[in-house]
């Protein structure tokens, strides 16, 4: 028996970033990735997917080169259908267990709003993070 919840563990060059198993759909390395010139905040760039237009998440510094994209899934609402979207990442996401009793407070350099956050926790000597996607990719956030 797990001590714990099973989840992604993605190495986002901003933050480590964890996901609960039901919101990672696929990773994809090399994929095909276009700048967005008027792109805000996290979203300058796009990805094609499954004949859709994706937003991805990037880092600042984050260069397109040998980045794994992971899409993700989540619903605006209870019932709601599923929205896509795209997080560029280092290497390939992997799976692992998040201990119950890791709950931490929020690390003065987290680059993401508070609001885009459902929590953090200490894993492994670092502090990860875990995002709320459907806050995170808002039409609110991508307009900003």
């Amino acid at each position: 028996m797990s001590n714990g919840l099973r989840a992604w563990l993605l190495d986002w060059p901003a933050h480590p970033l964890a996901l609960a198993q039901c919101e990672v759909i696929e990773a994809i390395e090399d994929p095909e990735v276009h700048r967005v010139p008027t792109g805000t905040g996290w979203f300058g760039a796009v990805l094609f997917w499954r004949d859709q237009l994706l937003p991805l998440a990037l880092s600042h510094e984050q260069a397109l080169d040998g980045m794994t994209i992971v899409v993700v899934a989540y619903q605006k609402e209870p019932r709601a259908p599923l929205e896509y979207a795209a997080i560029g990442v280092q290497g390939a996401p992997r799976q692992f267990d998040v201990p119950l009793d890791a709950d931490c407070e929020p690390p003065a350099d987290c680059p993401l709003a508070h609001e885009h956050l459902r929590a953090f926790f200490r894993y492994q000597d670092r502090t990860v993070a875990v995002p709320e996607l459907q806050r995170w990719f808002a039409p609110a956030a991508v307009n900003a």
